[in-house]
């Protein structure tokens, strides 16, 4: 009796252990950064976490939002039963939420059921899943990587640039081992837009109002939208991922598919989520813990460098403009002249073609360069055959053809002055020291949230361009014994595009903000030898940017018609003061890293006391690397008065 007591004992004591074994187990999956990561679960501060992905699709489990380990026993109870879902059979039928619900869970998270698979020893049944395996069999993963589009002017989303990721083809390689990249696809996280109104669209992007989707699209639709119709480069970097971890990041793209997240302009954007999957399907990386809260593309491209050997490879496309750019450069004189000439008759240039003088060769260049004239110029009218754009290239193209001559492949080296991972950091901080004759002296700090000006360090970035968000000045002045906000701006962006023979594209500038003006419409506050006030201004201006010298120190100059509103409270008479008037500069390149900008503006004012507002400016800056600067500025403002400024500036970026 005794003894079969105590092997009872013994056998019901083992048992339970072993469930307490499997329950721990199970504990220690659900809490792991690899589960969390492949449902995209968020450490919150002041509550539990939940995942960002808020489509019901992606959970099995009623709470498996917010209860990671309820998800994981409910997504090995389901990967474990075959008859828990239904065999995906055919691909006749596109999937929709209706048959997503009821297909078998293995084949709606493959990388979940395959990352379970390892983590626990175990084999789940065989499932039919078709429409799963004719994406992967589409797509064939050889290799990952991580493509930067180049910044565009042109839009608010893509001011900062834009990320995707980019799924290498296994049947992209010919026999030579050249890989073909437009047989890839591309993985893109976008907002999905749904207002048209300019305010809306900002307060949408900023609060995470907009649904934020992936998408998985052949690479060459990227190619042409951001390539052709923006003429923006692109910088693919090849990452150093494992066969293992290619195939979970191709696993984990399907599973996305059937969610969406809040879209957030500056947080929660295309450049974190991109690094989401990377992370989920390599726990090795901690790539989103990496960059800041506040996180824009270039940060996302740096990050790659902080893990060694991460990028195996660099591949530059450039865009149908820096092409021609490019290619314009070899030409003789004669050659850009006849160029010209075709670019300014279009196709009636072929009706009685003057070209006895050039040799086939010669036509053979001038020819590939006007067709990347017409590819750049009129992206969208050369796909439609009815078109002035489409009859000229098809017009170039035949006698480009009748000089028998292969066109020579393009081949153009990255330019390291362009290489994003190369580039400053976006935050800046500065301490200023400086005086004012009107006001005395100061001591100035102020911190820039992104990401550059014209005078910053130029790796990286465009030229002559300036692109700032939330750039804040706060001041301490000596005489009045009192700390102000000199300048509150919300962005700036300045695009400084130079005309030529060629093209002849509108440079603007735009500004929103406050910022502190020395003034005579302003009233003078009880400590004050001089009026100033802090308004309220939109300042607006377009006009043309031509480049006056080339080379290692080029000059830039610029004109422009400007206007701007602003407000305050403390301007006498009305508070509404509206400017027009002239606005030019230039900006010079002196050296490496050393540049200087001159600027000044005159605007007549209308609802004002003094009729004329009138600024000139000078900068000087030194950048000693990619993190240290200082420059020196001086500034004069004349309405009934006049006030120079001075100063001297420190610069860190980060």
């Amino acid at each position: 009796m005794i003894p079969a007591l105590l092997f009872l004992y013994a056998f019901g004591g083992t048992h339970g252990a072993t469930a307490a074994t499997a329950d721990e187990r199970l504990h220690t999956i659900a809490s792991g950064k690899a589960w969390l990561r492949l449902l995209h679960y968020e450490n919150r501060w002041l509550s539990a976490d939940r995942s960002e992905a808020e489509g019901k699709l992606f959970f099995l489990a009623p709470n498996g939002r917010d209860e990671p380990l309820a998800e994981l026993q409910a997504d090995l109870k389901a990967f474990r039963d075959p008859n828990s879902g239904l065999a995906d059979l055919s691909t006749e039928k596109p999937l929709d939420e209706e048959i997503i619900l009821k297909l078998h869970p293995l084949c709606r998270f493959p990388a979940r059921a395959r990352y379970l698979e390892k983590e626990l020893g175990e084999t789940f049944p065989k499932v039919a899943c078709a429409h799963l395996e004719q994406f992967l069999r589409i797509l064939s993963p050889h290799s990952v990587s991580l493509v930067f589009s180049s910044f565009f002017l042109g839009g608010p989303s893509s001011t900062f640039g834009h990320t995707l990721l980019r799924i290498n083809n296994q049947r992209a390689m010919d026999q030579s081992g050249r890989h073909h990249e437009l047989l890839d696809f591309g993985v893109n996280f976008a907002a999905r837009v749904t207002v048209d109104n300019p305010l809306l669209y900002a307060i949408y992007g900023l609060t995470g109002l907009f649904p934020g989707e992936f998408t998985n699209v052949p690479y060459y639709y990227k190619v042409r939208e951001y390539h052709d119709f923006e003429s923006r480069d692109l910088w693919s970097y090849d990452l150093n991922l494992t066969p293992e971890e290619v195939i979970a990041v191709t696993n984990h793209v399907w599973e996305l598919s059937s969610t969406w997240f809040r879209y957030f302009y500056f947080t929660r954007n295309c450049s974190y989520h991109m690094f989401t999957i990377l992370d989920a399907a390599a726990p090795r990386l901690n790539l989103t813990e990496t960059v800041p809260y506040y996180v824009i593309p270039s940060d996302t491209v740096r990050a790659l460098y902080r893990y060694p050997g991460l990028v195996k490879s660099i591949q530059y496309r450039p865009s149908a403009l820096t092409q021609f750019t490019e290619r314009k450069k070899d030409l003789s004189p004669k050659e850009e002249g006849l160029l010209k000439e075709i670019v300014r008759k279009k196709q009636t240039f072929f009706e009685k073609p003057v070209v006895s003088d050039f040799s086939r060769e010669s036509l053979a260049r001038v020819y590939d360069s006007a067709l990347d004239f017409v590819e750049f110029q009129s992206p969208s009218e050369i796909l439609k055959p009815e078109t002035d754009a489409a009859r000229f290239k098809q017009s170039l193209s035949i006698n480009r053809a009748r000089l028998g001559i292969i066109a020579p492949e393009f081949n153009m080296s990255p330019p390291p002055e362009r290489q994003t991972h190369l580039s400053h950091g976006i935050r800046r901080v500065g301490l200023k020291t400086g005086y004012t004759d009107l006001r005395g002296g100061f001591k100035q700090l102020s911190y820039r949230f992104a990401l550059h000006d014209p005078l910053d360090p130029e790796m990286g970035y465009p030229e002559s361009a300036q692109i700032e968000f939330m750039h804040l000045k706060a001041r301490y002045q000596f005489r009045q014994k009192q700390f102000e906000w000199e300048d509150l701006r919300l962005f700036k962006v300045l695009s400084l595009d130079p005309i030529d023979a060629f093209r002849s594209p509108l440079s603007y500038r735009v500004e929103l903000g406050m910022r502190r003006a020395t003034h005579s419409n302003c009233r003078a506050g009880p400590n004050e030898t001089s009026p100033a006030c802090l308004m309220g201004a939109l300042n607006v201006a377009m006009g043309w940017a031509s480049k006056l010298s080339q080379g290692e120190g080029w000059l830039t100059g610029y004109a422009m018609s400007s206007s701007e509103f602003s407000f305050s409270s403390d301007y006498t008479g009305s508070p509404i003061k509206v400017g027009v008037g002239p606005r030019s500069g230039v900006i010079l390149r002196l050296g490496k890293d050393f540049l200087a900008e001159g600027s000044v503006f005159y605007h007549w004012l209308a609802f004002a006391q003094n009729s004329a507002d009138f600024e000139q400016q000078l900068q000087l800056r030194k950048a000693w690397n990619q993190q240290l600067g200082a420059d020196l500025s001086w500034r004069r403002q004349q309405n009934t008065a006049t006030s120079n400024e001075w100063a001297l500036q420190l610069l860190y970026y980060f």
